[in-house]
């Protein structure tokens, strides 16, 4: 898939909708780690209940989990790279002076405050206002 570039303002747009997204996620994820902690003792239990259990179980966990990939699948269409679901880590690729960079925001943030280089992670994040002061000195 082609790279999608956003300008600060475009990404700032979609955060009501990546928060939205996020959540739905850490619900679905919520959802399928609850079910793999569940434990059916056969010892404890007839054939057919655990049977009757395990399958409804498995359909509830491939449910959740094909609803978790199909929402997950809406930030790869609209060109969001999710870093850190438990954070709500997002990044959205932008140029700066003809190399690509990414804006980076995390659930909880009230706007698109930061940016980092490709190769650099969440730490290496620098505000947007040093964006303008690089390119005053250019």
């Amino acid at each position: 898939m082609e790279r999608k570039y956003f300008t600060i303002e475009a990404a700032q747009k979609l955060l009501p909708k990546i928060q939205s997204l996020i959540i739905q996620l850490q619900q679905l994820q919520a959802g399928v780690d609850l079910i793999n902690q569940v434990y059916i003792d056969p010892d404890k239990t007839s054939y057919e209940d655990y049977m009757s259990m395990d399958t409804q179980l498995s359909k509830k966990f491939h449910k959740l989990s094909y609803d978790f990939y199909c929402e997950l699948e809406k930030f790869d269409k609209m060109g969001i790279l999710i870093k850190d679901l438990d954070k709500g880590l997002v990044d959205f690729y932008t140029k700066f002076e003809g190399r690509d960079i990414f804006l980076c925001w995390q659930f909880g943030e009230e706007k698109i405050q930061f940016w980092h280089e490709i190769d650099e992670g969440f730490e290496g994040r620098q505000q947007i206002i040093d964006l303008g002061e690089i390119k005053k000195e250019n």
